[in-house]
């Protein structure tokens, strides 16, 4: 199937300086704190960590390399903008050397708000936007214990601000390293290995739609996909298989990846426009959001999402770009169907009586910008009309 890129096209990519993937990565901290210097280091989390014993996996060797460890454990999931002063403020409460965000994506998120504020004045709230932060902040060190918001890799920062999710991108947040040890994703429980695994599939797929897809963004995405397709059912129905964590450890981070430099584009503008106001899961409402935007986009990138079913073990072979596409959608339909997600925001308990609002907030994401075929306001009306129904266009 032929591709649609310029020829000699150009562009970008930006990544952590260092990362560290595989079993047992995470003994090696105390090791990649001192390349960074300093002996103090705040740990930004969340107390579920703590309980599950994965904190004392990381201040362990922290410990044994000399290392006065400081600890803020209040992030909350979905962090509020009143949960970024906090750390802020905790991050200005000493001279740190190092932050270190460790747990699912808030904590990362927070970790880097940790860091940043060191190094630049005023409230978090103050750079919501793109490029606004003009210091580079603490060194950071980021330890995932999901697989799937792929914060470990990414220059985004996701704050919920005023009944919406609001954002601070800046390469500064890009962490000097990222040490992805899949052992520690373990312990999540079938629920949220489903949501943080989707969250990476829309990742992927959307930086792959994103009109600022590189053939760098591609590569990672498609193999993001290919890695989620077989592995996410496994994980979900066997928890303690490594490989299956493994695979999926790996394939967040390629989607991390990819969605740093490329960015996300409709589904999660449309996920943004009903998560908040009902206090769903960002992976859960990414999830229900993705089969409607793929198939939405499908005339514009049918070519791309051909190659999605592929990546996703469809047989495509003789098909039309538009029939292959359409085998895509339904191969994320049946995803999620077998790990448990609503097909409808019905399902979700979502009041009928709300899909206007939420179709006019999915008009006002910047998200939009990237996604490769413009939605009207007669457009978004009519997407989540079959969101809440869960028929797909």
């Amino acid at each position: 199937m032929s591709s649609t890129r310029p020829p000699l096209e150009t562009f970008s990519f930006m990544t952590p300086k260092r990362a560290l993937f595989g079993l047992g990565t995470v003994e090696k901290v105390g090791e990649e704190a001192r390349e960074l210097g300093g002996k103090r280091v705040l740990i930004v989390t969340d107390r579920v960590v703590g309980e599950l014993g994965l904190l004392e996996r990381v201040k362990g060797p922290l410990k044994k390399a000399g290392f006065d460890i400081s600890v803020f454990d209040g992030v909350e999931p979905e962090p509020r903008m009143e949960t970024a002063d906090a750390v802020a403020e905790a991050a200005r409460a000493a001279k740190y050397n190092i932050v270190m965000g460790v747990g699912g994506g808030s904590s990362l998120d927070m970790a880097k708000v940790a860091s940043l504020m060191a190094a630049n004045p005023g409230r978090p709230e103050r750079y919501l936007g793109a490029g606004l932060v003009r210091r580079r902040g603490l060194p950071m060190i980021l330890v995932p214990t999901t697989a799937g918001t792929g914060s470990e890799a990414t220059q985004n920062i996701v704050i919920t601000h005023e009944g919406r999710k609001a954002s601070i991108a800046s390469p500064h947040a890009i962490p000097d390293t990222a040490i992805v040890d899949p052992a520690l994703t373990v312990t999540m429980p079938p629920g949220l290995t489903a949501n943080t695994g989707l969250d990476a599939l829309s990742h992927a797929v959307e930086a792959y739609m994103s009109k600022e897809a590189s053939p760098v963004t591609d590569a990672l995405a498609l193999e993001a996909v290919r890695l989620i397709t077989r592995n996410l059912p496994v994980a979900y129905s066997q928890g303690e298989n490594l490989g299956a964590r493994y695979h999926m450890s790996l394939a967040a981070l390629l989607a991390g990846m990819a969605l740093s430099n490329a960015g996300v584009c409709g589904g999660h503008a449309l996920a943004y426009g009903f998560a908040v106001r009902e206090g769903l899961p960002h992976g859960l409402s990414c999830a229900v959001a993705l089969p409607h935007i793929m198939a939405y986009n499908a005339p514009a990138c049918g070519h791309k999402l051909a190659r999605v079913a592929r990546a996703m073990g469809e047989r495509v072979s003789g098909l039309s770009p538009r029939e292959a596409a359409s085998r895509a959608v339904e191969a994320v339909a049946r995803l999620n169907s077998g790990l448990g997600i609503p097909s409808s925001l019905r399902e979700l308990k979502v009041p009928r009586g709300a899909i206007p609002a939420i179709a006019r907030g999915v008009l006002v994401e910047r998200l939009l910008a990237r996604n490769p075929r413009t939605i009207t306001s007669e457009d978004a009306l009519r997407i989540v009309e079959g969101m809440w129904e869960g028929r797909l266009a």
